[in-house]
């Protein structure tokens, strides 16, 4: 996390549970079920400076692929 934050000193996690109506419509913009590991909460982190300020946010997700887990890390 700290390549995309070069500057972070922390980070926070963050977990938001999903509500049965948050998957619905979710599963129904994709065009397919989550996977169960992914169904009940979303987690992402809150990067922060050398204050505690937030500096960014990193989510990194994986999913199924054709030859093993794929991870994919953004930051914004």
């Amino acid at each position: 996390m700290t390549k995309i934050f070069p500057d972070a000193k922390d980070y926070l996690t963050v977990n938001e549970k999903i509500s049965p109506q948050q998957l619905t419509t979710i599963e129904k913009k994709l065009g397919y079920e989550v996977l169960p590991g992914q169904r009940d909460v979303f987690q992402y982190f809150t990067m922060t400076g050398e204050n505690g300020d937030p500096i960014g946010a990193i989510i990194a997700v994986t999913q199924k692929g054709e030859y093993g887990a794929v991870e994919v890390v953004f930051g914004f």
